[in-house]
């Protein structure tokens, strides 16, 4: 089945008025206070000083402490500003390159890097660099429709690259934001943002580099296309680690800790507004709403007998996802499909949860969660397929699905009747007793889901957990 996958401003005239802090008021060019020490024709350094930033070219406009760069070129920044910014306003077709050459902004009502218009930005952390970005906790925006809400703000295509390395302390909400699309091509970046670390419309491609990220919600969220190709990404605290309505992982070291969903595909960029499509079942009632997040409760024993049987099985097809007594449509372009790389998941709610399609192709992922059965180590809205790679899935065995009979590689669901405590180590072996997978779950567990290309149907395999031993 052909999946589509999706490819992947005006400016504001403001009367201004600038004072000493750092305001979200636009500059107006004023030659009293340009600094024209000298003109370069391929790059124009700037050295930023509280109350005292200069600029080796009179096309950069400087009011107080913010520098305003409206035309083409290549700017190289050095220097500090405790209250400062840097704003781009170019032409629509205009290309604007930041150099970061050791930097430490910070503003404490704004963006401290707000791309307004240009046709595209590129960030450059300069070679073994250290920048340091830092906003407030709230923003002095200028109007109703201005919504700036990142360190790093951009209503134009972004670029990131270089060899450098980049603080981001996202106090206010984000801590990078493309309205339209952001491609990383390395670096190293260390983001803190109380909401998501990075944020974007269009797209986002992760090309290289060294991203740590520390969300208060989403590690990374697109509202269509992310695409992951290299590099390593931790996301060492979030809500959902990767989220787009599509999400393509190529290759990449990516290590994800989520308090729901480590990641998710969703229903696009209208998916919070979006109606349910729910029915009644025959007989039935409407189920009580459950706060989120909270757990069924466990039996004295620490089993769940329900849950008893085990087995080993190719596929589980499931059409539409559901939700209690309620029925949600699937969306068929929803999507997280991964092709490389190794991806280690630590989630309370669905490791991997696609709202339509869920393809693994290659790779290695190793998936610890849910924290109960109300969610499970993969959740799909459409169909889940399996035709390389490896996978080592641990959760609950109440929410738990399989891999589609239309999967060209077999996989095992394993339940188990008593739950596994976190640290628990699993261990397959082949007839001949040589060891095809093994896996340490961090949390509780009594299911999982196994899959490697070594595995074959009719094939004999035992399976070691807590050094006792039971056939496949």
């Amino acid at each position: 089945m052909k999946k589509r996958i999706l490819a992947g401003i005006v400016s504001a005239s403001m009367i201004v008025c600038i004072c000493a802090g750092c305001q979200n008021e636009q500059p107006v060019t004023s030659n009293a206070n340009i600094e024209e020490v000298r003109e370069n024709e391929s790059q124009t350094e700037i050295v930023l000083k509280d109350d005292e930033i200069t600029a080796s070219t009179h096309l950069v406009s400087i009011e107080g402490n913010v520098v305003k760069i409206t035309q083409a070129g290549s700017y190289v920044f050095t220097g500090e500003l405790s209250d400062g910014r840097i704003l781009v306003e170019a032409e629509k077709e205009d290309a604007v390159e930041l150099v970061l050459n050791g930097v430490d902004i910070t503003c404490s009502d704004y963006a401290p890097i707000q791309v307004l218009q240009a046709d595209n930005v590129t960030i450059n952390l300069a070679e073994e660099s250290v920048n340091v970005l830092t906003d407030g906790s709230t923003y002095s925006l200028a109007d109703e429709e201005d919504n700036t809400d990142g360190v790093i703000f951009s209503k134009d295509d972004l670029e990131f690259k270089g060899n450098g390395t980049l603080y981001i302390n996202g106090n206010y909400k984000h801590g990078i934001v493309g309205k339209d699309d952001v491609i990383i091509h390395g670096g190293t970046y260390v983001i803190q943002a109380v909401e998501d670390g990075v944020n974007a419309n269009d797209s986002i491609t992760i090309e290289d580099g060294d991203i740590t990220i520390t969300a208060g919600d989403d590690g990374i969220h697109v509202d269509e296309l992310l695409t992951i190709n290299a590099g390593i990404i931790m996301v060492a605290e979030s809500t959902e680690g990767l989220e787009g309505h599509q999400v393509i992982i190529n290759g990449g070291d990516i290590d994800i800790t989520a308090s729901d969903d480590g990641i998710n595909s969703n229903s696009g960029s209208d998916s919070e507004n979006a109606e349910l499509n729910v029915t009644m079942e025959a007989g039935g009632a409407f189920p009580e709403t459950v706060e989120e997040g909270s757990l069924p409760e466990r039996p004295e024993d620490g089993t769940f007998p329900e849950e008893s049987e085990r087995g080993n099985i190719l596929g589980g097809e499931r059409g539409q996802g559901r939700m209690g007594g309620m029925t949600m449509d699937a969306d068929e372009d929803s999507l997280i499909q991964i092709n490389g790389g190794t991806i280690q998941v630590d989630a309370n709610g669905d490791g991997l949860d696609s709202n339509g399609y869920l393809e693994i192709n290659g790779g290695a992922i190793y998936i610890s969660g849910s924290v109960g059965n109300g969610d499970s180590a993969i959740d799909y809205g459409l169909e889940a397929t399996i035709s390389g790679g490896t996978i080592l899935a641990a959760g609950f065995s109440g929410m738990a699905e399989a891999f589609s009979s239309e999967s060209q590689q077999y996989s095992i669901l394993y339940k188990m009747q008593d739950i596994k405590a976190a640290g628990t180590s699993v261990v397959v072996r082949d007839s001949s007793g040589a060891e095809i997978l093994s896996f340490t779950p961090g949390k509780e567990y009594n299911c999982l889901i196994l899959s490697s290309p070594e595995m074959e149907e009719g094939e004999r395999y035992t399976i070691e957990i807590d050094g006792n031993t039971e056939e496949l």
